[in-house]
């Protein structure tokens, strides 16, 4: 079982299931479906994750092919050829506006590794409004859901959500970071850094807490929301430098597939 669950996490499946299940959490949500984005942002996630793996601590000078095979298996570079062209398919499909926002997604993720990370302040916000347009985003877009106050609140409360749970990745590479990158630990400290990301979920339940005072969100929806905060602050106040790379990578990005599991259990028992 060790061995399958570290396969899929350290070759980027497992984070790029996550993302999937948010972009199908905000379909869920609407009660609107589009299977095809599902799939794209599983096989958009894959392949960007794994090209920073590539190129993390690299440049392009010192790159070549041979370091395609010495970095990856040759199963998981069938996988990354199969979620190219699968990709690709899906997304000569798209709408214009959609197409713009993943060529936008594009270029952030391929400069990500050479010199966009390490601009201070600026390596969260990147990620979370990445994962924001990737789950959120391209479905309102596609589906041509109407840009109200409600949908105004789900990109609110996603981006404050992946704010929360990227933190703790912060605080696992604050003694390696660059200084320059001014994360919130370097900034804030260790412990305030905690106190700062269940700060952001906090505001996320206090959201969904108006939208259900308000008969804008469903019980079942509500519930979910409060069961996915208790996990998420669970998960943050539990994270250490003494966890190992299996707590981040496993448990710490299980918080964004919670949000589709507990919709999927409140909605059928509430």
């Amino acid at each position: 079982m060790n061995k399958v669950i570290n396969f899929f996490v350290l070759n980027n499946l497992f984070v790029a299931i996550c993302v999937a299940a948010l972009t199908l959490s905000s379909q869920l949500i609407y009660s609107e479906f589009n299977l095809e984005l599902v799939f794209f942002s599983f096989f958009a996630t894959f392949l960007s994750y794994n090209f920073h793996s590539l190129f993390s601590n690299k440049t392009i000078k010192d790159f070549n092919l041979n370091k395609i095979f010495d970095h990856f298996s040759l199963l998981i570079i069938l996988l990354l050829l199969l979620s190219f062209v699968f990709g690709f398919i899906l997304f000569i499909q798209f709408n214009p506006l959609t197409k713009f926002y993943i060529l936008v997604l594009s270029l952030v993720s391929l400069f990500y590794p050479f010199g966009l990370r390490t601009i201070p302040f600026l390596k969260i916000f990147l990620i979370s409004t990445s994962w924001t347009i990737s789950s959120v985003c391209l479905f309102f877009s596609e589906n041509q859901v109407q840009l109200d106050e409600s949908a105004f609140l789900m990109l609110l409360k996603r981006f404050l959500f992946i704010m929360a749970i990227t933190i703790p990745f912060d605080l696992r590479d604050y003694k390696f970071d660059d200084l320059k990158m001014k994360t919130f630990p370097q900034i804030f400290g260790y412990n305030f850094s905690k106190k700062i990301a269940i700060g952001f979920l906090i505001i996320y339940l206090c959201i969904s807490t108006f939208e259900f005072l308000s008969g804008d969100l469903k019980l079942s929806f509500f519930v979910s929301f409060i069961l996915t905060f208790l996990y998420s602050s669970f998960l943050i106040i539990k994270t250490s430098e003494k966890k190992n790379k299996l707590f981040f990578l496993f448990f710490v990005e299980s918080a964004s597939i919670s949000i589709l599991f507990f919709l999927i259990i409140t909605s059928i028992f509430l």
